[in-house]
C-alpha cells in the first residue's frame, strides 16, 4: 500500500518508502532504492528531510556489502558481520551497549568504509545472554554501589572468538579493539592472544570489574592502551573514571596508557572551531565532545565517535602518523 500510494506521487508515501527499503520492512533492504525514492520525495517539496534522506541513502548504497557468518560463544551462536575486503581483520570486542555500538558504526561507516577495500575488513558481533554475560549488569550495579573487589571473569572468550573469526575469514593479520568490557575481556586471554605476532590490540577505557588482576596480565606488546589520566587536585591524584576506582586497576592503567595519543585527542578537540553564536552571558559556544579526551569513561559511539576510531586504527597499523590524531574533528 505504501507503494501504491507512492506511485501515484504522494511525497509522504514516498519517503516512508524510502525509510522502508532502508531498513529491509517489508522487503529486503536496499539502499539504492531507498535513495531513488527520497530523491522523488525531495523533488516534490516535501521539504529538507527528503534531501537529507537521499544523500544518506546515496552513500549508503556504496557501502561494501556486509557478510554474515556463525561463530559459538559460551555455548551459543552468535553472528558475525562482516564489512570490507581488505587483508587487515579488525575485530571488535565491544562495551554493555555492543547492540547500540554495532548500530552506531553501522549508520556511521561513511566515515571507516575508506580503509575497507585496501586495507581492513570489519568484523561485529554481539554478547549473548547466557552466563558469565548474563551476570554483567549485575556486576556493574554492584561496582557502581561501592564494591570495587567485584569480578566477573571471562577466561577463554576472546581467545576462542578470535581464532574463530580467523577460522572463517582466512586473513592473516589482525587488529582487536576492546572498549570497557570489551578491553577486560581481551584481557583474560591477554597471556595467550599476544603469543600470536599477527595480532596487534587497542584497548579503550577498560572497566576494572571485568579486568583480571593486574598481576596476572603481562607485558603489554603491539599495544596502545587508552584511559583517563584524571587531574591533581591540590597535588592529589583525581580518578575521573568511575570504572576504574580501584587503586591497583588505575595504577596499572597509568602505567600502561599512551598520555601521548590521548594529549593529541585532547588538543583536537581544543582547537575544534567555535560556531557562531553567543551564551546570554556573551561568551562564544560551540557544539562539540568533552575538551579532555583523558577525563571520564570513553565509549565508542559516544566519546569516540568513527571519524576518531578510523584515525585510532590508522595510527595503531602504521599507515597514518599519529599527529592526525590532532586534527581539529569533522565528524559532530
Amino acid at each position: 500500500w505504501m507503494q501504491k500510494a507512492a506511485n501515484t506521487g504522494y511525497n509522504w508515501a514516498q519517503l516512508r518508502l524510502a525509510e522502508m527499503y532502508a531498513d529491509g520492512i517489508g522487503t529486503d533492504q536496499d539502499y539504492a532504492e531507498a535513495a531513488k525514492w527520497a530523491e522523488k520525495a525531495n523533488k516534490s517539496g516535501i521539504g529538507k528531510d527528503a534531501q537529507t534522506a537521499k544523500e544518506r541513502y546515496q552513500h549508503l548504497a556504496k557501502r561494501p556489502k556486509a557478510t554474515k557468518f556463525e561463530i559459538t560463544v559460551a555455548g551459543n551462536s552468535v553472528t558475525v558481520t562482516r564489512i570490507g575486503t581488505g587483508p587487515i581483520g579488525v575485530i571488535f570486542f565491544g562495551h554493555t551497549g555492543v547492540s547500540k555500538m554495532n548500530q552506531y558504526l553501522l549508520d556511521n561507516f561513511e566515515w571507516l568504509e575508506s580503509l575497507t577495500t585496501e586495507k581492513c575488513t570489519y568484523f561485529l558481533w554481539e554478547y549473548p545472554e547466557s552466563a558469565p554475560f548474563d551476570q554483567i549488569i549485575p556486576t556493574l550495579d554492584a561496582y557502581r554501589a561501592g564494591d570495587h573487589t567485584v569480578k566477573l571473569a571471562f577466561p577463554g572468550i576472546a581467545a576462542v572468538v578470535v581464532s574463530q573469526i580467523a577460522k572463517e575469514s582466512g586473513l592473516n593479520q589482525y587488529l582487536v579493539i576492546g572498549n570497557s568490557l570489551g578491553a577486560g575481556m581481551i584481557l583474560w586471554d591477554y597471556p595467550q592472544l599476544v603469543e600470536n605476532q599477527s595480532l596487534s590490540f587497542l584497548l579503550l577505557s577498560p572497566t576494572e570489574a571485568f579486568m583480571p588482576e593486574p598481576s596476572q596480565i603481562p607485558q603489554l606488546e603491539r599495544t596502545t592502551l587508552l584511559g583517563a589520566k584524571g587531574w591533581k587536585n591540590n597535588e592529589h591524584q583525581m580518578r575521573t573514571d568511575m570504572w576504574l576506582s580501584g587503586a591497583q586497576a588505575w595504577d596499572w592503567v597509568a602505567a600502561n596508557r599512551n598520555d601521548v595519543w590521548g594529549d593529541l585527542i585532547t588538543e583536537s578537540r581544543a582547537s575544534e572551531p567555535v560556531e557562531k553564536g553567543t551564551l546570554e552571558s556573551g561568551a562564544r559556544f560551540r557544539k562539540s565532545l568533552p575538551t579532555d579526551f583523558s577525563i571520564g569513561h570513553k565509549t565508542i559511539g559516544n566519546d569516540i565517535n568513527c571519524e576518531l576510531l578510523d584515525k585510532l586504527i590508522r595510527v595503531q597499523l602504521g599507515i597514518a602518523d599519529k599527529q592526525i590524531l590532532a586534527e581539529p574533528p569533522q565528524q559532530r
